[in-house]
């Protein structure tokens, strides 16, 4: 039979032996980002409106990303550093604050894992994804106690995961995207007139994570990832200055799971040629950024 040529890190399994030849595989265009929620949002916004505020932000995140197999072992694990950008609104109304939001981050982050034939193999992988989200928040205040704010979003996530090879194992492209609904609390712990100190914390809810895998030769197989929980902490330092321009300093934590996946035929040319299935995996994610924004 001819020898496998995926790496094991890449969560693939067959049930036979396959040849899978390299080819050079196009970085998926991301062609959903929430425009037409983002869109409706601002629609709603009535005469009651208090002003609207513009953010540009650039972080440095860290990415860490570990699969598991059926029995519990790690697989793979891949780390590393990558910058992204993120460009935002809110918009004040008299009881609430509407607010939307759009980040890109890429960058290349190393792997170590196992190639199909347990092999150890080293690597990298180059990430990229998108997160578009919008969201409200209300202030709530009892007397005699500090306010703070409940605050709700939903947003979609794209992220594309190219495992590069090497002239033993071949590269590969997985495109996952899925749904993340996210309810929080937001505390501010020492205000002034131009200073805010504040921690938020969210839970997340992943809805309908699903991951298309990009095989040479192959119909790409779409698998339907278990749905899950996670988490993000921020904690924010917030200043203005007398002409109305705002700095904010971030440090963030997210975390979330995702289960192991169904499995699905591969096939090529009509015909299946074994089954496929992506592994339990673990995301968790840290990082700073830095945001100047204006409000009008």
């Amino acid at each position: 039979m001819p020898v496998i040529a995926l790496s094991k890190e890449i969560g693939i399994r067959f049930s036979s032996d396959l040849e899978v030849s390299p080819r050079n595989i196009p970085v998926m265009i991301i062609n959903r980002c929430c425009a037409g929620s983002l869109t409706a949002a601002l629609l709603l916004l009535s005469s009651t409106a208090l002003g609207i505020e513009l953010e540009l932000s650039t972080g440095l995140q860290h990415f860490g990303y570990q699969e598991f197999d059926d029995g519990g072992d790690s697989i793979n694990q891949e780390n590393g550093w990558i910058p992204g950008l993120q460009v935002g609104f809110s918009e004040a109304l008299r009881l609430l604050t509407l607010s939307g939001s759009v980040s890109y981050f890429a960058g290349r982050v190393d792997y170590e894992g196992e190639t199909q034939r347990a092999q150890p193999f080293s690597s990298d992988t180059d990430q990229k994804y998108i997160r578009a989200s919008i969201g409200v928040a209300r202030r709530v205040s009892t007397a005699g106690m500090p306010g703070f704010d409940v605050f709700a979003d939903l947003g979609i996530r794209v992220w594309d995961r190219n495992i590069r090879g090497d002239d033993r194992v071949s590269g590969l492209l997985e495109e996952y995207q899925w749904w993340e609904a996210a309810l929080g609390v937001g505390m501010p712990f020492k205000t002034s007139l131009r200073r805010e100190w504040r921690l938020e914390s969210a839970l997340l809810y992943i809805l309908d994570p699903r991951l298309t895998v990009v095989l040479p030769e192959f119909d790409d197989p779409t698998l339907e990832l278990g749905e899950g929980l996670g988490l993000r902490i921020q904690a924010q330092h917030r200043w203005w200055t007398e002409s109305g321009i705002g700095f904010r300093l971030t440090a963030f934590a997210e975390g979330w799971n995702f289960g192991r996946s169904n499995d699905q035929p591969l096939v090529r040319n009509g015909v299946t040629q074994g089954m496929v299935h992506e592994p339990r995996s673990e995301s968790r994610h840290w990082g700073i950024s830095f945001s100047v924004s204006r409000r009008y």
